[in-house]
């Protein structure tokens, strides 16, 4: 096997898995440990993260600092608390991580 083709099947690989399939993987872990309050703080990133950019598929390969600033801007101006916000991004970074 090629070099390119080896590529092509990591990169295909990695395309299945987008942030809010990860961020339900989370979710479902933390309940069946009985996290269920820091489960409900994954949910609600997920819940703002429909919300500002749809529900669509969501890969890594589009979440760089310009979005993270702007997701940061558009919860600001909800009212969100900078407390708030960092519990999101911190959310957004364990499901990148």
């Amino acid at each position: 096997m090629d070099i390119n083709s080896l590529m092509r099947i990591l990169k295909d690989k990695n395309e299945k898995y987008d942030i809010y399939s990860l961020l339900d993987e989370k979710i479902i872990m933390l309940k069946k440990l009985g996290n269920v309050n820091y489960a409900a703080l994954f949910e609600r990133t997920r819940a703002i993260l429909q919300e500002y950019f749809g529900s669509h598929y969501l890969t890594f390969d589009r979440i760089d600092a310009h979005w993270l600033r702007r997701l940061e801007v558009k919860m600001k101006v909800e009212g969100l608390s900078a407390s708030t916000i960092g519990i999101h991004m911190r959310n957004i970074r364990t499901v990148y991580n």
